[in-house]
């Protein structure tokens, strides 16, 4: 990625904020008359809260992972606030604080730290909500699977199984989610998923195997909802790409 882009990328978010503080602002000053624009501004600005939260979290890098889940819970919680969900005076919820801490800690936060699992299975089931984990799979005759993950960062490994059968497919439900799979890169790999706000994209240096040869083929169906799948080679680890991203800033 060239400096432009990633300053591009680091930029976009801040100046929509600042935009937005204006509009809000300048209809607060009454300085312009701005509709239904204004009131929907009002109304949902806790959303833009939401939404970087998810930003962070599909961006896929593992220190963003909490950050953007506590986004997420300080945007839904100003969302209900400014809907006057809560009724009677604010200040006498002020013990469900404890109770959403300590829910936070039991449920949450052991999730925010990154596990690694090394898997044997001839099947990948993956079942993922709130999770940063990174799996390896080493198995004779790998055959496919399913993996749901939401609102998760996943890396799963690939790079040490061989396959029995010609055609292996595995179903993916990707919601808000980024969703990593290092493959060898002697597999061709198809897309058949629907998306929306995000696509599929395969990065393994080499590509896919060219078309009629006998390579072996993974299917991946399915669908995608706010969501990065990469497919990528086992050399190409997250860990270099922030490594290099953190030299150029």
């Amino acid at each position: 990625m060239s400096a432009a882009k990633k300053t591009s990328s680091r930029t976009w978010l801040p100046l929509i904020l600042i935009v937005v503080g204006a509009l809000l602002l300048f209809g607060n000053l009454q300085l312009f008359a701005f509709g239904w624009i204004f009131d929907m501004l009002l109304d949902f600005w806790p959303l833009i809260i939401v939404a970087m939260g998810v930003s962070r979290i599909v961006s896929g890098k593992s220190r963003d992972f909490a950050g953007g889940l506590q986004l997420i819970g300080v945007g839904l919680l100003l969302q209900i606030l400014v809907f006057g969900w809560l009724p009677g005076n604010l200040l006498s919820y002020w013990p469900y604080a404890l109770i959403v801490v300590g829910l936070w800690l039991i449920f949450i936060q052991p999730k925010n730290k990154r596990i690694e699992k090394e898997l044997a299975s001839q099947r990948l089931q993956l079942r993922e909500v709130l999770r940063d984990a990174r799996y390896s799979l080493a198995c004779d005759g790998f055959e496919g699977g399913s993996v749901f993950a939401l609102l998760s960062r996943i890396e799963c490994d690939l790079s040490d199984c061989t396959e029995d059968v010609v055609t292996m497919r595995l179903s993916m439900r990707v919601r808000w989610s980024a969703v990593t799979l290092f493959v060898p890169d002697t597999w061709r790999v198809t897309f058949t998923m629907r998306h929306s706000i995000g696509a599929p994209l395969d990065r393994r240096v080499l590509g896919n195997p060219p078309d009629g040869s006998a390579a072996p083929e993974l299917q991946i169906s399915g669908s995608m909802l706010g969501a990065r799948l990469e497919i990528r080679d086992r050399e190409d680890t997250e860990g270099t790409a922030d490594g290099e991203d953190d030299a150029t800033t």
